[in-house]
């Protein structure tokens, strides 16, 4: 990646390796990096979440007032299809 090159991480940990983040920016390799999910949970490693250069939610992506409609949506149609119509629930996101 170039150096002035920004990474987000909001899908999974394991997808970034974080020791080689850390490297990456104190090499000045990567301009910054937002994480909301790590490989190994709760982080522990402090140049990871000390360093000015990448910002560190607590795996809170989801936590939005669209996410939680949807799943209020998902929630509401299964309760229909079960106790009314008397269908299987359907966990697909859509």
């Amino acid at each position: 990646m170039k150096p002035d090159s920004y990474i987000v991480n909001v899908s999974r940990g394991e997808i970034l390796d974080t020791e080689s983040i850390v490297k990456a920016i104190k090499d000045k390799r990567l301009a910054a990096v937002a994480m909301d999910v790590f490989d190994q949970e709760p982080p522990e490693n402090k140049d990871l979440l000390l360093n000015d250069k990448i910002i560190c939610t607590p795996h809170i992506a989801a936590f939005s007032k669209e996410a939680f409609d949807k799943i209020d949506r998902i929630c509401t149609k299964n309760v229909i299809n079960v106790l009314i119509e008397h269908k299987e629930p359907d966990f697909k996101v859509s």
